[in-house]
């Protein structure tokens, strides 16, 4: 299996075991706007055979360096059945490790979904097209996330599409992001750290 890792969402999706399956931009743009030393991009489903096919058509591609375009509308139809075995519930996580000074910190982040959980990846680009469309947003090119939208409308509007985010440091519990536990109104979005 190509680097399962097992990580623990909130609930309701609670443990997954995860992988290395596709390549995504999010490798090359990282590093070069924010300094990013590793990027790793994994997905996992709750169907272990999912996973497997997967993870093996990802090893195929990169052993033989052939497109497997051709394999896309079969996948796609696989997923479809396999979501009819498993649930919709769905979640992005964000691990972010670095320094403050001496001190090693790490904080990870997740939106999640009960149900429709494949809205998730599309949602904060119609959020910022609804503020552009409504003259919100005025600038071009790539933001830091603070300059266009505010932590607790961010918050607010996942919330409008039934997504709830949590957050934990150094591994320990999650907590739902409006419970106040942690965070204040100075809080940032992500801590000033070099990663």
């Amino acid at each position: 299996m190509d680097g399962a890792r097992a990580v623990s969402f909130p609930a309701p999706m609670g443990n997954r075991t995860v992988y290395r399956v596709v390549d995504i931009a999010d490798h090359f743009i990282q590093p070069h706007y924010f300094r990013t030393q590793t990027v790793e991009f994994r997905i996992g489903s709750e169907l272990r055979a999912l996973n497997l096919l997967l993870s093996a058509v990802r090893r195929i591609r990169q052993v033989l360096g052939i497109s497997l375009r051709w394999l896309i509308p079969i996948g796609r139809a696989l997923i479809h059945v396999s979501a009819l075995l498993g649930s919709t519930a769905g979640g992005v996580m964000v691990e972010i490790s670095g320094y403050s000074g001496n001190e090693r910190l790490s904080e990870t982040w997740c939106v999640s979904a009960g149900e429709g959980g494949e809205r998730i990846p599309a949602v904060l680009t119609a959020i910022a097209a609804d503020m552009v469309l409504r003259g919100e947003i005025t600038g071009n090119g790539i933001v830091p996330l603070p300059d266009w939208i505010t932590r607790d409308r961010l918050v607010a509007e996942l919330a409008a599409w039934k997504i709830r985010v949590a957050v934990r440091s150094e591994g320990g519990e999650w907590r739902a992001f409006d419970d106040g536990a942690a965070f204040t109104k100075s809080t940032p979005i992500l801590p000033r750290m070099v990663v």
